[in-house]
């Protein structure tokens, strides 16, 4: 079971609801599919979003990162997948596949929102996804301010999906990948 700090809280119900909405889609019945390095072409994420999201759980520790698809309408308004596209997953603690979809319930609340860059109303309906980090409170406090940060940094790149109408055409289902169980494994030696 996992816990989430208040304002996640907030953003989880939002998301479930957000679930069962159907799929936008343009005018003409396509959307434009957009990599996340480009999307800012289009949607500025707000900045005040939620950089990682944090677990709090009893038993083993998780930590790792999704790729989130979601389809942004001309409005603005923002429905994310159903299901991430892929999953890059570490324990400590267990052996065993972590439960995903529990774990992407969490973290598809973390969505940021979107402002439109450009002044005029956009006609299109864009796909895209956001790469996004989740740890346990625990690995956080062990590392410490700084080595979460490169962490972070470290697994928004192992998430991040460029050329993504490829990987969607090649890619029906997620897309699940095992980290080492000390993510400290994934950092770099102090020099």
């Amino acid at each position: 079971m996992f816990f989430l700090r208040a304002p996640q809280r907030r953003l989880a119900c939002l998301v479930l609801t957000a679930i069962v909405a159907p799929i936008a889609v343009a005018a003409d019945g396509e959307m434009v599919v957009v990599d996340q390095k480009e999307l800012s072409a289009y949607w500025r994420a707000d900045q005040a979003g939620t950089q990682s999201i944090e677990l709090t759980s009893e038993g083993p520790e998780f930590y790792g990162c999704m790729a989130v698809p979601f389809v942004i309408d001309p409005e603005g308004r923002v429905s994310p997948g159903r299901e991430p596209l892929l999953a890059r997953v570490g324990q400590t603690g267990a052996s065993g596949t972590p439960d995903v979809g529990a774990l992407y319930i969490y973290v598809m609340g973390a969505l940021p929102g979107f402002t439109a860059t450009w002044d005029k109303t956009l006609s299109d309906t864009i796909y895209s996804s956001r790469s996004l980090v989740f740890g346990d409170a625990r690995i956080r406090q062990r590392l410490g301010d700084e080595r979460w940060a490169a962490l972070r940094m470290n697994l928004e790149g192992q998430c991040q999906i460029n050329g993504l109408a490829e990987w969607v055409s090649k890619n029906s289902t997620v897309v699940i990948q095992t980290l080492p169980p000390r993510p400290e494994d994934l950092l770099a030696p102090p020099k």
